[in-house]
């Protein structure tokens, strides 16, 4: 299976504004899984390690009732499961603002 046309432009794009900080990611009830929501509809990314060792990632589109309109998830042996990995890595380290984080650590350090 590949990520259809609409939903790959659309990780793209969401890609593109986490890094310029439009969106704001919040963490939801599962433990790696954040969430994005917009006025009609809503966002989520989640990377495991399933019970039996293998690692996997998704993401679902849902509409403004909460229902999913849209998932695609991968296991580390597919192709797409990279790129996929590489969004959800990115939430992440917007979320904890891992960037940030490290310029103050520079910073202080640089002002010892």
């Amino acid at each position: 299976m590949s990520i259809p046309k609409n939903l790959h432009s659309l990780i793209e794009k969401l890609s593109e504004k986490t890094i310029q900080k439009k969106i704001n990611w919040i963490p939801t009830s599962r433990e790696t899984e954040y969430q994005c929501s917009f006025k009609e509809s809503a966002i989520t990314t989640d990377a495991w390690t399933s019970t039996v060792g293998g690692k996997a990632v998704d993401f679902a589109v849902y509409n403004k009732d909460g229902g999913v309109i849209e998932r695609i998830s991968f296991s580390e042996n597919e192709l797409e499961y990279q790129f996929l990995k590489d969004f959800h890595n990115l939430v992440q380290r917007s979320f904890y603002k891992t960037d940030e984080t490290f310029n103050s650590l520079f910073n202080e350090l640089d002002n010892l």
